[in-house]
């Protein structure tokens, strides 16, 4: 059972009643992610969710969500993507009010300590090596590249010690007036999932939502255009990536694509891609862009290096020019069963999902 509903300070609250769960889970999205960062400031958004989990005013030390949730038997993390960041844990489900204060508490009095600061750039000097020679991330900044009618889409994500540099005072004001323009009530959206009951959630849900200072949302639009063809040399990778711009509002229909694009049904794309011997494996990914668009990536893992792409990318748009001639309710079996496949998530994988 879900309830979304819209506070009127702005904040949005969805809440999921999951009463077999002996878990219980906390999302906080913000509506910011690396795209809004300042010119000068390229990986800023990043390091600012590294910064939120080195203790908050009223949960420093050994008493931050970090420290806290693993000593509960939980575990948490965070995603920065281009337009959204999130900031999530699970927990028992009689730690979800004690977690979700701590989470709050991080997003919205965080320390942002000068030493703390400077050694979360080390730590993300680190990743960014790492990621550099990552093959996804490789992937995901060459179809970026290939979208680009703005440069925001290839500028750097991730941040490294030389974008930050090493005056402290000067990065820890850019994070402050970024977390001060972003971390507000009309940016921010709370997800509970638990066994509670709704009406106890969004107890929970106000509390902690009425801890949010007040904000207007800045509008983001960036100028993307489709069309464009590449190929990255990878070794080892045999890979057809397909990427789409689609409007914000058709987000709720992937999950039903998704258990579409993965089953194996007879007559289906992934027995047709098997039986043809041209794909082993396909992935959906989709991210939002900007207010009103969505990036769609589809991701065929191809038998083998000497497979003809081309060959996949027809069949694939013959599959989907099908499936959108179905009559309606053809896909109610295959809805039921994406329906039952997320009732089955832990409370965090439903959140994130």
């Amino acid at each position: 059972m879900t309830r979304t509903l819209r506070l009127e300070n702005g904040v949005t609250l969805t809440l999921i009643h999951q009463p077999q769960a002996t878990q219980a889970a906390a999302l906080w999205r913000v509506n910011a992610g690396s795209l809004h960062e300042p010119d000068a400031w390229p990986g800023l958004a990043h390091l600012l969710e590294h910064m939120l989990f080195r203790g908050s005013d009223g949960y420093p030390d050994d008493e931050r969500l970090m420290r806290w949730v693993p000593d509960q038997g939980g575990r948490l993390n965070a995603s920065t993507r281009l337009c959204q960041t999130a900031f999530f844990f699970e927990a028992p489900a009689q730690a979800l009010k004690p977690g979700l204060k701590r989470l709050t508490d991080m997003l919205v009095a965080p320390r942002l300590a000068p030493g703390a600061l400077m050694q979360e750039t080390t730590v993300i000097d680190a990743e960014y090596r790492l990621l550099a020679q990552d093959a996804a991330t490789r992937r995901e900044a060459a179809l970026l590249a290939l979208t680009a009618g703005d440069a925001r889409l290839t500028r750097l994500r991730i941040g490294h010690k030389t974008a930050f540099g090493d005056d402290a005072p000067r990065l820890r004001a850019a994070l402050s007036a970024f977390h001060q323009r972003h971390y507000h009530a009309a940016n921010l959206h709370l997800f509970l999932c638990g066994p509670q009951p709704l009406h106890e959630l969004e107890t929970l849900a106000r509390e902690a939502a009425a801890r949010i200072p007040p904000g207007v949302a800045a509008p983001l639009a960036i100028n993307a255009r489709t069309g464009g063809s590449g190929a990255l040399a990878q070794p080892g990778f045999a890979q057809l990536e397909l990427s789409f711009l689609l409007p914000a509002d058709v987000r709720p229909a992937l999950r039903l694509l998704a258990h579409a694009l993965h089953s194996e049904a007879p007559g289906g794309l992934m027995a047709a891609l098997r039986e043809q011997a041209l794909a082993d494996d396909a992935a959906l990914e989709a991210d939002a862009l900007d207010d009103a668009t969505l990036w769609l990536r589809l991701a065929f893992t191809l038998a083998g290096e000497t497979i003809n792409p081309a060959r996949v990318d027809a069949l694939f748009h013959r599959w989907l020019a099908a499936l959108a001639a179905l009559p309606e309710g053809a896909l109610s079996p295959l809805r039921r069963l994406a329906d039952e496949d997320f009732a089955a998530l832990g409370p965090m994988d439903a959140l994130r999902a």
